[in-house]
This record gives C-alpha cells, sequence and structure tokens, in this order.
C-alpha cells in the first residue's frame, strides 16, 4: 500500500514544522507530503521552504490569496498520487508507528475505503490527554459496509485520524463545497459505507483542542449551520448518494447533529418529507437505544488518559509560555 500525506496550512508557521517532524520521523514513510500554503500572512511559507529544501518527499504549493480550508483540501486531494491518502492538520502531531499500523491494516485488507483510528485531545493549557474512542470494536479489524453500518450509530470518522482510498472520494465528490465544515463527515462516511473501513482501536494522533477552528466557528454560527444541514439533507437524498442513502439512515449517522437538526427540522414543515424524516428524526425506539448506547456515552468515551508518548505530545503540542 502506497499513500500521500496532505496537509493544508493556513498562519501554522509556528507549529508546522513540529505537524511535519512527526510525520518524517515515522518508521514507515508515504509516498509524497504535499502541503498547500493557503496564501498565509506569516512566515509559513518561509518555514516550509527551509523545510523542503532538506527533505525530498515534501512538495509545497501555494494559494496567493486565501481560500479556505475546502478548496484547500481539493486541490490537495486532486494533486495527490498515493493509493490512499492522509489529511492532516498543520498543527497537530502523527504518534510513533501510526504509518506502520495502518499500513498493516490496508495491506491486510485491499479494497478498504477507509482506515482510521482513535485519537488524543490535548488541553494545551493544562497538558491532560483525552482519549477519544470511536468504539467500532475491541480489536482491529475490517468492517464490511453492512457490518460498519450497524456500528456506528450515530458516531463519525475522524479525518485526521484516516487514510481514505483516492479512486472512492474522487467517485464521492471530494470534499463537497456546499457542505463546508461538514464536507469531511459525509466524505468519508460515504466511502465507508462504499468500501468497508479498517479500525485500529488506539490513538494515532493526537491534537490540539481549537475554539477557533474551522467546524467550531462555524457551527456557532445558528443560521450558517442551518443551511448547512439544509444542505447535506439535500445531497443525500440525491442521486449521487442515493445508494448510500439507507445506510445513513440505518446507522443513525445523523444523530452527529442531533439537537441542531431536531430543531431545523421540526421548526420547518417544507422539511417533513418522508426521507428527511427517516434521516432526521430515526423511531423514537432506535433513537433512544441509540443515545442510551452511544450519544449519551460519549463523554464516558472522553476518557482521562495516560500514554506512553505523553512527553512527546508535551514538547509538541502544549503552549509555552
Amino acid at each position: 500500500m502506497d499513500f500521500s500525506v496532505i496537509m493544508p496550512n493556513y498562519n501554522h508557521g509556528d507549529r508546522i514544522a513540529i505537524a511535519l517532524d512527526s510525520i518524517f520521523n515515522q518508521s514507515v514513510l508515504p509516498k509524497e507530503v504535499i502541503v498547500l500554503d493557503d496564501g498565509s500572512t506569516d512566515d509559513s511559507l518561509a518555514v516550509l521552504e527551509r523545510y523542503a529544501a532538506n527533505q525530498p518527499l515534501l512538495r509545497v504549493i501555494r494559494f496567493e490569496k486565501n481560500r479556505g480550508a475546502v478548496d484547500a483540501c481539493n486541490e490537495l486531494f486532486r494533486q495527490a498520487k498515493g493509493e490512499y491518502i492522509l489529511g492532516f492538520p498543520a498543527d497537530d502531531i502523527i504518534l510513533p508507528g501510526a504509518f506502520e499500523r495502518a499500513a498493516a491494516m490496508l495491506d491486510a485488507n485491499p479494497g478498504a475505503g477507509v482506515c482510521c483510528a482513535d485519537y488524543f485531545m490535548v488541553d494545551t493549557a493544562s497538558g491532560k490527554l483525552e482519549h477519544y474512542r470511536m468504539g467500532f470494536a475491541e480489536e482491529a479489524c475490517f468492517l464490511d459496509p453492512e457490518n460498519f453500518t450497524e456500528r456506528l450509530k450515530g458516531w463519525w470518522v475522524p479525518s485526521f485520524t484516516s487514510f481514505i482510498r483516492r479512486d472512492a472520494l474522487e467517485a464521492a465528490g471530494y470534499f463537497l463545497t456546499d457542505t463546508r465544515w461538514h464536507c469531511d463527515w459525509l466524505a468519508y462516511l460515504t466511502v465507508a459505507f462504499r468500501h468497508g473501513l479498517c479500525y485500529i482501536p488506539e490513538p494515532l494522533a493526537a491534537r490540539r483542542r481549537h475554539d477557533d477552528a474551522y467546524g467550531t466557528k462555524g457551527r456557532r454560527n445558528r443560521q450558517e449551520q442551518d443551511q448547512v444541514l439544509r444542505n447535506l439533507l439535500g445531497r443525500l437524498k440525491s442521486d449521487e448518494f442515493r445508494d448510500v442513502m439507507p445506510k445513513f439512515v440505518r446507522s443513525g449517522a445523523m444523530l452527529f447533529f442531533n439537537n441542531e437538526l431536531d430543531r431545523l427540522v421540526m421548526s420547518d414543515p417544507g422539511m417533513w418529507d418522508n426521507e428527511t424524516l427517516m434521516l432526521a428524526q430515526l423511531p423514537m425506539w432506535y433513537r433512544m437505544r441509540a443515545c442510551k448506547m452511544h450519544m449519551d456515552s460519549i463523554w464516558d468515551r472522553r476518557l482521562d488518559a495516560e500514554s506512553e508518548h505523553q512527553a512527546y505530545i508535551n514538547e509538541a503540542l502544549l503552549d509555552v509560555e
């Protein structure tokens, strides 16, 4: 299995070298690493040029003006040559051995659409780690589309720990611009529902908690979030997604937007068509079961964690006074 790592960057000149170090220090290296600088106004480009001078696997491209995360990611996906692609943030880190674990899983399961793993969330002020568990299985395994559909139950596939098959992502339309900060949610679930998913039940990345992250900021704007949810529903009901729409219903995937989506649909009779109601308002017995088993236990999954990589994570990600 060969794979590419892609990384959009906007004004992370103070941290991107740390993210790149975590990639190039892996025991198994990617075919290529492509960084797109999205019109940064800090010293990002200078940092990247210095890094690229000593790292032949690194290729740097640039947008002269900032075009946003979705356009940047789509350009990177189109430029990548690997069979699988990992899209990784410019200010987080991959943990040692992550690429080796993922490559072994994908080599053992050719044709899988996605390979994903758990991750650590890092409170940069306190250094506290939380282990976010996807909970799809107790041991590393491949879940075929039907099995994955039964096990999702309102959860998601974290793109920053996921190697996605390039041709399958292309067939799904890459990241659809009208779904904005939920474009990866739609794309990665679509590919997993079509081609199955490998799951590694251990953290392979550590990410910093961001109050100003693209998706976090977007969801705070109720009017814009409502429109994005309308766009998601429209996409899922379109011919392009007709084959996977039943899996989005059966898996309870839209429970990921539980209160936001309930409020939107219940307040607008124009959205009370059968398909929208199936996607957004599952039968009460299923909703209660799914919420009890998964949504209400999300906080239980965010366990205080200790890691053999604690010192490495602290040095790489914690804010320095």
